[in-house]
């Protein structure tokens, strides 16, 4: 296949090989990439198919990557969303990695988080050691039911 190719689309072909050697991209961010080096909307997106059908993008473990990656960040759900949206990634295999990722994880994400912040919090007046620490997790990504679960249990 790669000697129907014109010269153009071997070029962009190079490139995108050379993208994806360096890290694993989702197909919406390779293409995003391509058209940003300047290759134009037919080629990029026969490259793409290419890619695919050779196997070289994997949305799965490009999603994986994220949900890890987001997780040891100490992000939550809503923030990690954004991420695999952003990322290119459909959404019902987002929630799913998402889902999976914190089964196995066996870990609550948003307590780890919290007692990691509160350290840092050299706030003597309660109140304000814990609106600090809502305001801090509500930024990474938290619901505000968990939050303010976790808040009480702090009392």
């Amino acid at each position: 296949m790669s000697e129907d190719l014109s010269a153009s689309q071997k070029n962009a072909l190079a490139m995108a090989l050379a993208m994806l050697s360096r890290r694993s991209l989702s197909r919406m961010e390779l293409h995003r990439r391509l058209l940003k080096k300047g290759v134009g909307e037919k080629d990029a997106d026969s490259v793409l198919t290419i890619c695919m059908e050779r196997g070289y993008i994997d949305e799965n473990e490009r999603a994986f990557q994220i949900v890890q990656s987001a997780l040891r960040s100490g992000y939550g759900p809503r923030r990690i969303h954004a991420d695999l949206r952003k990322g290119g990634i459909p959404d019902d295999l987002g929630e799913r990695m998402l889902e999976e990722s914190l089964k196995e994880s066996g870990e609550n994400i948003l307590t780890r988080t919290a007692l990691r912040k509160l350290s840092t919090i050299h706030e003597n007046n309660p109140l304000k050691r814990k609106a600090k620490l809502y305001r801090f997790l509500i930024s990474r990504g938290f619901p505000s039911p968990d939050i303010l679960d976790f808040i009480q249990t702090l009392d």
